[in-house]
């Protein structure tokens, strides 16, 4: 867990405003694979994933589109207050490895 104390979740975080090509950039240059998609509120809307850019780019959407095209809306998450029990539970519903 102490990863997670010293990783900031900031270099990932997109507004709903950007543009695929800024997802693109993100997923790029770090490691973790993931852009988090909030809204003006800074409220998470949605996450990307290389996959999600792929599935979008082959749909015909170009890396001058909106994201908000191209986010996974249901992403699965877990709060800090979750207990392991609940994490692992939450993982194996999910098909999560």
């Amino acid at each position: 867990m102490s990863f997670y104390k010293n990783f900031t979740w900031k270099k990932n975080i997109l507004n709903q405003d950007s543009k695929i090509k800024h997802a693109i950039k993100i997923l790029n240059y770090n490691s973790h694979k993931i852009v988090i998609v909030i809204d003006d509120k800074k409220k998470l809307i949605g996450t990307i994933t290389n996959g999600d850019i792929r599935r979008n780019l082959i749909k015909g959407y170009s890396k001058n589109d909106d994201i908000i095209h191209i986010i996974n809306k249901k992403p699965i998450y877990i709060k800090k207050n979750y207990s392991k029990k609940k994490i692992k539970n939450l993982f194996i519903k999910n098909k999560i490895a």
